[in-house]
């Protein structure tokens, strides 16, 4: 008579278990790409440090892996390395809270998502760039990524007392809802009052089509008397 073992079931490995190990290989791998190498991974990555996990699951180990999964290592990261939010619905938004080398990342940046908070938002340039602007939007300066927004117009006065005789410059007001609408971000520091800033969405600049209008500033200094001189 033959007789037939019965095999024992295996043991099923509690959910959290699993989590706990996915998180120790690859929470570190998440922090390093957030904090490090998102940009030149081909991740776009907001001033405060956001990106889209829908971005992120597209890249290297993290290709096969379920939302649910990239959600889990950030309620499990003890340390708080890692935080989460969603944007829109089912739009989901990850970042690594510190330790950034991307130049441009501050952490302590806050986006103004609510138009309504604010009145206006302006650009300053010199008349001469008008052209430039005109055909190619606001961009970054020359080795900046962040466009440097006010969300007041210049009093001419200080442009007089900085040593300037005569000026012109221009200024363009933003449409604040059309440039939300379509992807831009402003953000605002914590220690800045009046500075506001952008890095021009995806695409990196303002182009025209969101300027709501474009004003000429000049002004004029001359001096009243001479200094008399001592004889």
């Amino acid at each position: 008579m033959t007789i037939k073992r019965r095999l024992a079931p295996k043991p099923l490995k509690d959910e959290n278990f699993v989590a706990y190990t996915a998180l120790k290989k690859f929470g570190p791998r998440l922090a390093w790409i957030l904090r490090h190498n998102a940009p030149s991974l081909g991740i776009y990555i907001k001033p405060d440090g956001y990106a889209l996990a829908e971005d992120v699951l597209k890249i290297g180990i993290f290709k096969r892996m379920p939302l649910s999964n990239l959600k889990a290592l950030c309620k499990l990261d003890t340390v708080s390395r890692i935080e989460w939010k969603e944007r829109e619905p089912n739009e989901w938004w990850v970042r690594a809270t510190g330790q950034h080398t991307i130049k441009f990342i501050d952490p302590s940046r806050k986006e103004i998502v609510d138009a309504r908070k604010l009145k206006k938002i302006v650009y300053v340039a010199e008349l001469d760039e008008w052209d430039r602007i005109q055909k190619q939007g606001i961009r970054p300066a020359e080795d900046e990524h962040l466009i440097k927004l006010s969300k007041a117009i210049p009093d001419p006065i200080e442009y007089s007392l900085s040593g300037r005789e005569s000026s012109s410059l221009i200024v363009i007001h933003i449409d604040i809802e059309k440039s939300m609408q379509n992807g831009l971000g402003f953000y605002v520091t914590l220690n800045e009052t009046d500075g506001i800033v952008t890095d021009g969405g995806v695409d990196g600049f303002i182009p025209s089509t969101l300027f709501r209008k474009v004003e000429r500033l000049e002004w004029s200094s001359h001096a009243l008397g001479s200094e008399s001189t001592k004889s």
